[in-house]
């Protein structure tokens, strides 16, 4: 039995891109959105600073030292207020005001925890 949420994914992969609360996701890489723009998610924000390479090459490493085109924040999660999706890997750049989301994950997590995990 296909549940709804795969069923999204199938067809989202068709395209690369995949669709939650009208934001539209890339399914190769983590998709940078505006924080302003989650006002109806549940972020969640751990204290541990991280950071990741940009550029279709993803590559996790601790905030220091890191050199070139990187994204650093705060390792966390975040989830839609619909309730029908569940945790997804983020990291949380708060003064910039900008989530890097990765939805490109093959699944959501069933909660904060296991969803920053993947940053491990």
């Amino acid at each position: 039995m296909t549940t709804k949420s795969s069923r999204q994914r199938e067809r989202a992969s068709s395209r690369k891109k995949l669709m939650i609360d009208d934001i539209a996701f890339n399914i190769g890489e983590p998709t940078p959105i505006p924080l302003e723009r989650l006002y109806t998610w549940v972020v969640w924000q751990f204290p541990r600073l991280r950071s990741v390479t940009l550029g279709g090459n993803s590559t996790f490493g601790d905030a220091d030292g890191v050199e070139g085109d990187v994204f650093t924040g705060h390792s966390g999660a975040v989830h839609p207020g619909d309730g029908e999706h569940g945790w997804y890997p983020a990291l949380i750049d708060a003064a910039a005001g900008t989530v890097l989301i990765f939805a490109n994950v093959a699944e959501p997590s069933p909660s904060p925890e296991a969803a920053s995990k993947y940053f491990d």
